[in-house]
C-alpha cells in the first residue's frame, strides 16, 4: 500500500520543525510542498530563523520533497491568493494529500475545495493515537505550542479529548 501523503503550508512546517516531529512524520508520510513555499523557508534561512534552517535540511535530505502543482493561476485568480498560499492549495488537490496549515482562511478554502487539512495540533494528538508519542509528549508538545502563541482554543480542545483517552 502507498504511503499517504502530507503537503506542507509555511506555517504548519515552522511549527512541525520546532516540536520535532518532521521525521517522525516523514516516516509515515509522504511530505511534499511547492517551490513557492521552498523560496519562503531561503527567505527565512538568509533572515537567520534557525526552523528554516532545520526545514531546508529536510528538503536537501529528501524528507520533504518539492512538487509542482498544475493548475495554479485558476485558484490564484477565483480566489485572489498569493502564489504560495495558491500552490499548496493546488498541490493538495491535485494529490488528494493532506493539507497541514496554521492559516484560517487556507483551512476555510480547503474546505470549499473538498480538500483534507489538519494542523500542528491535531498531527500531535494523531501521533499520539500511533502511539508514536506518549500522553506525557503530547501535552509538552502542546503547551509548547500555546507558549508560541498557537491557537489556545484548538489546544484546549486537543487536550480535553486526550485527558479523557
Amino acid at each position: 500500500m502507498a504511503k499517504r501523503g502530507i503537503v506542507l503550508d509555511n506555517s504548519s512546517s515552522v511549527f512541525l520543525a520546532k516540536l520535532g516531529l518532521i521525521k517522525t512524520l516523514a516516516g509515515m508520510f509522504n511530505l511534499i510542498t511547492t517551490e513557492d513555499i521552498k523560496k519562503e523557508i531561503e527567505e527565512g534561512v538568509k533572515e537567520g530563523y534557525r526552523d528554516a534552517h532545520i526545514r531546508m535540511g529536510f528538503i536537501q535530505e529528501g524528507m520533504i520533497k518539492i512538487q509542482k502543482p498544475g493548475s495554479l493561476s485558476q485558484i490564484m485568480k477565483e480566489y485572489e491568493l498569493h502564489k504560495a498560499d495558491a500552490s499548496i492549495l493546488a498541490l493538495a488537490k491535485e494529490t488528494d494529500y493532506i493539507l497541514a496549515t496554521e492559516d484560517r482562511q487556507i483551512r476555510y478554502l480547503s474546505k470549499l475545495l473538498k480538500i483534507k487539512n489538519t494542523n500542528a495540533s491535531i498531527l500531535i494528538h494523531f501521533l499520539y493515537k500511533k502511539k508514536k508519542l506518549s500522553k506525557q509528549q503530547s501535552f509538552t508538545l502542546l503547551d509548547l505550542l500555546e507558549k508560541w502563541s498557537y491557537n489556545k482554543e484548538m489546544i484546549l480542545k486537543i487536550k480535553q479529548v486526550m485527558q479523557n483517552e
